[in-house]
């Protein structure tokens, strides 16, 4: 495969089969944000409520894509994606925060907080807040808003403290107290390096602050790995005197491969900035070890979840929802693992031309264009959840959405190769 010919397949792929799925279907340009609610065949949209989970990573999306159309990297339809950024920004300023300065983890159609979870709660989640502030971050770096990106790493400072003090929750994924969950230091990462980015281009004094923090983020995601020297655990103990209580359970002895890609290749990004070939070849070692140990040879694809040595989890439960969905739904093939995967195997080949990463990325390039697009090209999108033998699977594996985020990221992330500087 010749990697500018994929290049370009993907631009193709993005700008007549994805994002047409979302400008004709999902954008309120009355109030702001997008309806995110649908069947997943598209056909229909359930509700009208909008999760702030969704609404922040679509701000991103949004302003990431009016940045490449201004480059000349995709042809849409830049005036409509500029409104409905700025609509989106104006919706979540307005109406996401509480009193108490967290995000709500719902909003109505027009903006009213919800409470929903096992605690009923209106900030329910601290991953609403996280992908609020990504949004918020982007969409000021596009504008050169100083101002919103002040307040964007203001936020990313209240959310820290909730983390450090443990005032926070993580809907969908309820996790036990005892344990630390790998979804934290990896958002936690993406935000900081995002600033960092985003001071670097304005010539902010806070750059190195960022920098710091995106180090210490790493050196977080690292500590996941407790012991295996090329497996990050989903979970790990905070204090190692609850270290013998957890052995052997299953949240303890799983990992979840999807979260894994999306590790390394934000810790590839940063090792390629600061020039740091030993800790891309580190996070290599990691992809390729994992790649191997969650694909599925006799149906192809990546399993969900798998167990340290591969193949299904196991281990003690206490028959928690998580962990029942985690033992219900790990051998199902679900988009944003192949997307997150995809775009970190293709960074590592650009970054090193390890001929195994080339070879990953291929044997998920043809798995994930053969399986998950939508075959009604009137619709478009993708069916998004897939069985194990790869067929569609119409069921709530996280939140009841069809969520463009993970798809579209990963396909800008991917067409932005072709301009990375080795």
């Amino acid at each position: 495969m010749q990697f500018d010919s994929i290049v370009n397949f993907y631009k193709e792929h993005l700008e007549n089969v994805i994002l047409p799925f979302w400008t004709k279907n999902a954008l309120d340009l009355e109030r702001g944000g997008i309806y995110t609610c649908f069947a997943m065949d598209g056909t229909v949209l359930i509700h009208r409520d909008k999760y702030t989970w969704s609404q922040g990573r679509f701000l991103w999306l949004a302003a990431r894509l009016v940045r490449l159309a201004s480059t000349g990297d995709l042809l849409i339809n830049e005036d409509l994606i500029m409104e409905a950024a700025k609509k989106t920004a104006s919706f979540l300023l307005e109406h996401v925060f509480l009193d108490n300065g967290h995000c709500a983890f719902v909003l109505s159609e027009d903006g009213t907080p919800k409470y929903v979870g096992e605690q009923k709660t209106l900030d329910a989640s601290i991953y609403g807040d996280c992908f609020v502030c990504l949004g918020l971050i982007e969409y000021a770096d596009l504008l050169g808003d100083k101002e919103l990106l002040h307040f964007s790493w203001n936020l990313y400072q209240d959310i820290l403290l909730r983390v450090k003090t443990d005032d926070i929750v993580t809907e969908p994924y309820i996790v036990p107290k005892e344990l630390t969950v790998h979804g934290i230091p990896m958002i936690l990462l993406n935000l900081s390096f995002e600033c960092y980015k985003a001071f670097k281009r304005i010539g902010d004094s806070r750059v190195g602050t960022a920098m710091k923090h995106t180090l210490r983020h790493i050196d977080a995601i690292w500590n996941q790995c407790d012991g295996q020297a090329h497996v990050l655990r989903e979970h790990v103990v905070k204090d190692v005197l609850y270290k013998d209580a957890w052995k052997k359970t299953l949240l303890y002895e799983h990992i979840a491969p999807g979260h894994t890609a999306e590790s390394m290749w934000m810790i590839m990004e940063t090792a390629h900035e600061l020039s740091d070939r030993n800790m891309i070849d580190r996070c290599l070692l990691v992809l390729k070890h994992t790649f191997n140990l969650a694909w599925d040879d006799q149906y192809g694809g990546l399993f969900r979840f798998v167990g340290l040595n591969g193949g299904a989890p196991f281990g003690r439960n206490s028959g928690s929802v998580y962990e029942e969905q985690i033992l219900d739904t790990w051998d199902m093939k679900l988009w944003w693992v192949h997307t997150e995967f995809l775009y970190a195997a293709w960074l590592g080949w650009t970054l090193t031309r390890d001929q195994e990463c080339k070879d990953i990325a291929e044997k998920l390039h043809q798995y994930t264009f053969s399986v998950f697009p939508n075959p009604d090209h009137t619709v478009g999108e993708w069916l998004q959840k897939r069985n194990r033998q790869g067929l569609p699977l119409d069921k709530v594996v996280a939140l009841p959405v069809k969520d463009p985020y993970h798809i579209m990221r990963n396909l800008m992330l991917l067409i932005g190769l072709s301009k990375v500087n080795v």
